[in-house]
């Protein structure tokens, strides 16, 4: 597809200029399981819909973006680091039972209001960070990692 650089699984980069998108589940006949570092960053999105296939979201990938909701498909097992910064972020929602890991500041600077996460959750140290006023947190029944 011409609006994104992909090779091996892997969105390189997004070259459109949608501001609501969804990502396609396969590109080339390939299904879409990664999304590159930076891949998205600063395109002034406002809304996404992730790929069903998607297993890994790279540091930085949707950084600095208008992202006011997000809903992760059932595969997803690792959200990198800074993932998401600097979004509009109140509305997270993981829909998979698979064992997920998410790295330190995925969420940073995100007014979070909402957080539904899988059975079972690694989540580093300021992946939420304390500033971050959480209303509603639905906690899977395996937490690990989470410091108070």
């Amino acid at each position: 597809m011409e609006e994104y650089k992909f090779f091996n699984n892997t969105i390189i980069q997004y070259l459109g200029h949608k501001k609501h998108l969804q990502i396609p589940d396969f590109i080339d006949g390939q299904k879409v399981k990664y999304i590159g570092r930076f891949a998205f960053f600063l395109r002034g999105l406002r809304s996404v819909i992730l790929p069903h296939h998607l297993i890994e979201i790279e540091n930085g990938a949707f950084g600095i973006n208008r992202l006011s909701k997000i809903v992760f498909p059932p595969h997803i097992e690792m959200i990198r680091f800074a993932a998401f910064r600097k979004n509009r972020l109140k509305h997270i929602k993981f829909i998979g039972t698979t064992p997920l890991q998410i790295e330190s500041d995925a969420f940073y600077k995100n007014p979070l209001k909402s957080i539904i996460l899988p059975a079972q959750v690694h989540i580093e140290p300021d992946t939420f960070p304390a500033k971050t006023i959480v209303n509603q947190i639905q906690h899977p029944q395996e937490v690990s990692g989470v410091s108070k």
